[in-house]
Parts: structure tokens; sequence; C-alpha cells
């Protein structure tokens, strides 16, 4: 590993550490921490109101290989996830998406 992917690697440990609001893992795996966000969203249809409630992560990539849309495997806080939407990295392999409970 070169000394800037050492220095990198560093400072996304330390923001994740930060930033993070829950503990995740992948497949059983090692767990990591992500930012997890959950926002009651209110919607009108003609003569029903309908709320649902909308589930969404920041993770970096490089910690769940072969993460998609529609792969179970990821467990929140200690509750199973599904990818409910693209996981489409930035360029520092950050994602963030939405999930359902399994």
């Amino acid at each position: 590993m070169n000394p800037g992917a050492e220095r990198s690697a560093r400072v996304r440990g330390a923001v994740t550490r930060h930033l993070s609001n829950a503990v995740a893992t992948w497949q059983g795996g090692e767990p990591f921490g992500v930012i997890f966000t959950r926002v009651d969203g209110k919607e009108w249809m003609p003569g029903a109101p309908i709320s649902a409630e909308r589930c969404t992560v920041s993770l970096s990539v490089l910690l769940c290989h072969g993460i998609e849309e529609g792969v179970e495997g990821l467990s929140i806080n200690g509750i199973a996830y599904c990818i409910a939407s693209p996981v489409l990295p930035d360029s520092s392999g950050w994602a963030k998406f939405d999930v359902v409970e399994a």
C-alpha cells in the first residue's frame, strides 16, 4: 500500500467513526460504522392518506463486496435489510441508498 493510500484510509476511518450513528455488518462479517437515516413519509392519494417509512444508509462500498440493489445481507443495529435502490458509489467509494427490512 502506498503512503497516500494508507493516509486516505486512516482519514476515511476517522470520518466514519466520527459521523456514524449505527453499526452494520455485511453478510455476517466484521462490524463497521454507517450513517443511517429513517424518515417518515406521508403521501396523499385520492381518498386515503398513505404513510411510509423511508430508510437510507451511507457507507463505504469497499467494506461490502458485492452489494447491489435487491441483495440481502446488510444488518444495521441487528436488523436485517434488503438493498432497495441502486448502489452508486462516488469517487471515494461511498454510496447512499435506500434499504427496507428483510
